[in-house]
């Protein structure tokens, strides 16, 4: 039997408390020449061809152990760049018996996932959290260019209606044991792998508000920020300023946090454009030192946008709303952040004027439902 140390558990176990909305000033605004606005890539799929670019425009990547050479080029060119590989939480096998598997409550068949087709395992068995935990460590020990592990589906419940009998379309019935207890596993799952790996990194993808999870680790991507690559075009989050926030909290706490924004594959490129800029706005409103963006359809090959490059300075202010509109921006040295969130078209005038990304000069712009707009401040000479 593993013991854990429970000065440890009882560390690990005390909650993300995390910032008062009325004090976010202080922890997102950074007026620092050396700060620095990252971009992280979740590519399970690119070329060597794709090597430089990754090295120049890129902090991060998520992406599978296969990938351990050109990891080690892309270090080369870039050596503050980190790499995190791909593990699931719910679906390690290695070694695995009889009684890792979740069972149906009324047949005792294996569930299914029924979207992604695999099997899964119970979190609660320790015998399966030592194979995983292991697994982690012995990977990274193996491939050391890594510099941590990106944990998937660390899921807050166990989801009624996800899972099929085995061999079967029949809806599973999940034990009531799985249920309850899922989410004090899963601490548990965190805290083993944790304390496997040591320094290395350990990044979750789970809920914006798993506060819990995330205290136990170094970090987390949210999967739907803003905009989903699940969600089809002008689908958007109503309660979009609570995610906002809890970037906003989670980075200033010293957590790394991947923001994942994306559309459906069926998007127009106008479309595309338009949801991609609109999503990397709303990220500026709230960007700090560890804070981390990204958009993509899918997880393979390399996205990116020329907006990405534009040089905006350090924010000065924290993100706020814009009196008599709907719109929400936030000032950075040499530019200004502006989003719409409204389902309304909206024309204003700033008073000064501003170059648009596409070159016009203007101090008024009309901005449509969902729009986000970077514009760059003119010098005085």
């Amino acid at each position: 039997m593993t013991f854990i140390n429970l000065s440890i558990l009882i560390l690990f176990s005390l909650p993300f408390s995390g910032i008062p909305s009325e004090y976010i000033s202080t922890a997102q605004t950074s007026n620092s020449p050396s700060f620095k606005i990252h971009k992280f890539l979740t590519a399970y799929d690119f070329n060597d061809a794709d090597i430089p670019f990754n090295a120049s425009h890129f902090d991060l990547i998520d992406t599978s152990l296969g990938k351990a050479n050109q990891i080690q080029k892309i270090k080369s060119l870039n050596p503050s760049f980190r790499a995190i590989f791909y593990k699931d939480a719910l679906t390690h096998r290695e070694g695995a018996t009889e009684s890792w598997y979740v069972r149906d409550a009324q047949t005792g068949s294996r569930l299914i996932n029924k979207d992604w087709g695999w099997y899964l395992m119970d979190i609660g068995n320790q015998a399966y959290r030592n194979s995983l935990a292991s697994s982690i460590k012995n990977s990274l020990a193996n491939n050391p260019v890594f510099d941590g592990v990106f944990l998937d589906d660390v899921w807050g419940a166990a989801t009624l209606g996800e899972f099929y009998r085995e061999g079967t379309k029949e809806l599973a019935v999940l034990p009531p044991h799985i249920i309850k207890y899922l989410h004090d596993n899963m601490k548990l799952l965190i805290i083993q792998i944790k304390m496997a790996i040591g320094r290395k990194l350990l990044i979750i993808n789970t809920g914006a508000f798993n506060t819990d999870y995330l205290a136990l680790s170094d970090g987390q991507m949210y999967e739907a920020f803003c905009h989903a690559n699940w969600q089809p075009y002008g689908e958007y989050y109503p309660e979009w300023r609570k995610m906002l926030h809890r970037m906003i909290i989670a980075s200033a706490s010293g957590k790394i946090y991947l923001v994942q924004s994306g559309v459906t594959k069926d998007a127009t490129e106008s479309q595309t454009i338009k949801t991609a800029r609109y999503c990397y706005s709303m990220f500026l409103l709230g960007a700090n030192s560890n804070s981390f963006f990204y958009f993509s359809k899918n997880y393979r090959g390399v996205t990116y946008f020329p907006e990405w490059d534009v040089d905006i300075g350090s924010p000065i202010e924290d993100y706020h709303a814009r009196a008599g509109t709907p719109l929400y921006e936030r000032e950075y040295s040499k530019g200004l952040v502006v989003i719409n969130p409204s389902s309304e078209s909206v024309q204003i005038n700033f008073g000064t004027k501003y170059k648009t990304l596409d070159g016009a000069v203007t101090d008024t712009i009309r901005m449509e439902d969902h729009e986000g707009e970077i514009l760059l401040k003119i010098s005085e000479d």
